[in-house]
């Protein structure tokens, strides 16, 4: 039971900030010079890892 009110807590908190991360990493943060725009996906990525 109380691992299901977590979850449902977490999911609350976490799903509206979902677009936010998504405008930060494509809009807001720069370009990086030797990899360029596919250097990007690995700000979206590599957080999933630790899920």
């Amino acid at each position: 039971m109380k691992s299901s009110r977590f979850f449902k807590a977490a999911m609350i908190a976490i799903v509206p900030l979902f677009p936010i991360l998504l405008f930060l990493v494509f809009y807001y943060a720069p370009v990086e010079r030797e990899l360029g725009i596919s250097q990007k996906i690995f700000y979206f990525h590599v957080p999933r890892l630790f899920d």
